[in-house]
Order: structure tokens, then sequence, then C-alpha cells
């Protein structure tokens, strides 16, 4: 079976009223209806602002083009589905659940979503502007406010802890389970002042609470942090949001507590510290003497990385790219396209 137009065409008509909203382009009616969804969302979400949602906007508008959709979904060969996919969705970000949505669409499956408690006002609003025009789209979606029960397959996003109950609650069904990963930077040492501004964006971009921002960072030994210190001066506006305060104070304390090797820009801390996960309104680093040691770090860690960003390093993406990914890009490397047609 080929893909249904109706569903393209209601897809890159959704991607084309979310890229006039971001322009200011779009007509009095839908403004008024999106502009409705978003003070919602910022009103129930303290982490959703105006300008995390627009970002969002700009990207999924640029994904749901249509030259974008045909040229990701030719690679695939479409077969008629008559199944049911369960999906758990996560809000740590705006829209991060949309993805799997659009995949279970394509795939021509009826999706039975549990929202996120966090991202449940633009999710609906994609939900029902897909519906809105579109009687097969509508048929097939359903909301859930407790569980889901009735499916084949299953796709259910959280943390590691969530995580491992949906391993066992689903281990009698086809899933992917997706917990908590990280975005990680190689940096070389011969970065412009450019390129650190673009890392900029993968590290503060929604608060860096996306499974693509950057927590951890490789530095060359002696590295001078002089520069990178002065790209992050100008995200300092932060410290104005009272989550992000509190979070940053308290994270600082515990810090100094516990007498970890830190650089505090003011609003944001380095701590120089082995590991993937950092708190919030901080992240981990460590210097490097022999570029191989990064390689190592990287292939042992691989399960809880989402993705590496450098100016030359293997396998990686370039600064200010991670969260900007593409409609091919599927989460943890998992291709869920391919699950979904898999018999």
């Amino acid at each position: 079976m080929s893909l249904n137009p109706t569903i393209i065409s209601s897809l890159t008509s959704l991607g084309e009223i979310l890229k006039k909203y971001c322009l200011d382009t779009i007509d009095k009616k839908n403004k008024k209806l999106i502009d409705e969804y978003v003070h919602n969302a910022t009103n129930h979400n303290k982490w959703f602002t105006k300008n995390n949602i627009m970002f969002c906007f700009k990207v999924w508008s640029k994904n749901l083009s249509f030259d974008i959709l045909k040229k990701w979904l030719s690679n695939y060969n479409f077969n008629n589905q008559s199944k049911t996919l369960g999906l758990v969705l996560a809000g740590n970000i705006p829209l991060v659940g949309l993805h799997d949505i659009i995949c279970g669409l394509l795939c021509n499956y009826k999706l039975e979503i549990k929202l996120s408690g966090e991202d449940s006002h633009l999710i609906v609003f994609c939900l029902n502007y897909l519906s809105a025009n579109n009687k097969l789209i509508k048929n097939k979606i359903s909301i859930k406010k407790h569980k889901i029960e009735n499916f084949d397959k299953v796709i259910a996003t959280g943390s590691n802890n969530t995580g491992r109950y949906f391993k066992y609650y689903f281990k009698n069904y086809p899933n992917i389970i997706r917990g908590n990963r990280n975005g990680v930077a190689v940096i070389l040492g011969n970065e412009t002042e450019n390129d650190l501004k673009l890392l900029c964006i993968d590290i503060f971009q929604y608060f860096g609470l996306g499974c693509r921002s950057v927590s951890f960072i490789f530095f060359p030994h002696n590295y001078d942090f002089n520069n990178l210190l002065e790209a992050i001066s100008s995200y300092k506006s932060l410290i104005n949001h009272n989550s992000y305060y509190n979070n940053y104070i308290y994270n600082k304390a515990m810090m100094v507590m516990q007498k970890e090797d830190i650089i505090d820009s003011g609003f944001f801390i380095l701590n120089k510290k082995k590991s993937l996960h950092s708190p919030l309104a901080s992240l981990n680093y460590w210097n490097y003497n022999d570029i191989n040691e990064v390689n190592n770090f990287i292939e042992n860690n691989n399960h809880n990385i989402q993705c590496v960003v450098s100016k030359k390093f293997k396998n990686s993406i370039y600064f200010g790219e991670s969260q900007n990914p593409k409609i091919s890009d599927y989460a943890d490397n998992v291709d869920t396209i391919g699950f979904l047609l898999k018999n």
C-alpha cells in the first residue's frame, strides 16, 4: 500500500500553519486559536516559554514540508497495517511526542495516546488541527486519560526509572522504550567565536531539558575557558526565570558543599566531572590528553548518548544542530517507521 495522500496533505498543512504563525502572516482566526494554546501551555508548564515554543514551531514547520516528507518516506515500502499503536508520550520539551504520532499515522495505525501532563496543550492543538479536516485521522486517534490498554505495539518514553517500569509492563508487546539520554560536545581547541555561540544553543535551548541537550563536554588539556564563558554570558538573562534561578542556587550550593571543582559564571556552572548527566543550570566537563580517550568514553556510553556535537569528530553533528533534528533523525537511533512496518 502506498502512503495515504490525505495524511501527507494534513501534515504539510500543519507545517504551513506553524510557519505562518512564526512569521506572523497567519489569519486572525487561526492566530487567536494558536495564541490560546500557547498561552495555556506557558501557564501550565513553567519551562514552556514563548521563545522555546516558537523555536519548536520553527523546527517542525521546516520538517513538515512536502519535499522533506517525500525524501524521508521514500526509503520505506509501506504496507496495509490494521493495528493499534499505544503511545506514552514525554513532555520534557514542547511537542517532543509529535514525531511518534506522525510515524504511527503514516504507517496507518490507530493510536491510543497517553499524553504527558507536561505537554497536554500543544500536542492537543496538533491532534485537533490534523483531525479537523481529515476524518481518517480523526477516527485513528484516541486520547486516554489514565492508561492505554488495547494495542498491538507500544512506544513509551520517560525517565530511566519509568523506563524500567515500562519494560516490565509492556514486556509482552513489541515495543520501543526510551529513557534518559543526553548530548555530548567535543571541543578540539580550534573553534571560532561563532562555533561557541552555536554550541550555546545546544546547551541552553529548552533550558537544557531535552534529550539532545548538551550536558557534558570534552575539552583539550589546558583549554582556555574565557572564550566559552564569553559566549555563555549572552544567556545570562536565564537567571530571571524563577525556576531556573532556584535550580542554579540549589545546585551551586550542593556542589560547593561537596567541594566539587566548578567554574561559576554567575548563572551557570561548569563542573569538572566525568559524568553524562548534569543538574539543571550546569554541565559537566572533562579534559582529555588523547582523542582516543574521548572515543572510548563515547563508545562505552553510547547507550546513554543521544547525539555528539563537534566541529569535526566522527559521527557528530555541527554546533547548533542538536536542537534542529531532521525528521529522519530517530530518538535513540531506533527507526520508528521500520519498527511499525515490521510484522
